[in-house]
């Protein structure tokens, strides 16, 4: 009984992010209302040419090592 309540455990906690619920908003009211829409993005700064894995900006001029202690290249801005 163990084993198939963990095997339960282990595939809901694999389930992709694209079929989870979408997230509910409520009014002053407390109904159920559409969500206000996420902000954008903050751009990227200027002079940025990369953008890295863990969401910090790179200057570099050259590929070669860019990214380097960042996880690496996310986008190539220019």
């Amino acid at each position: 009984m163990r084993s198939l309540a963990l095997a339960l455990a282990l595939s809901l906690a694999l389930v992709p992010a694209a079929f989870a619920k979408a997230p509910q908003c409520r009014d002053a009211h407390g109904r159920f209302t559409k969500c206000p829409p996420l902000a954008a993005a903050p751009a990227a700064p200027s002079g940025a040419t990369a953008k890295c894995k863990d969401g910090t900006y790179s200057m570099s001029q050259h590929h070669s090592g860019t990214c380097l202690h960042h996880g690496g290249v996310a986008q190539w801005l220019k």
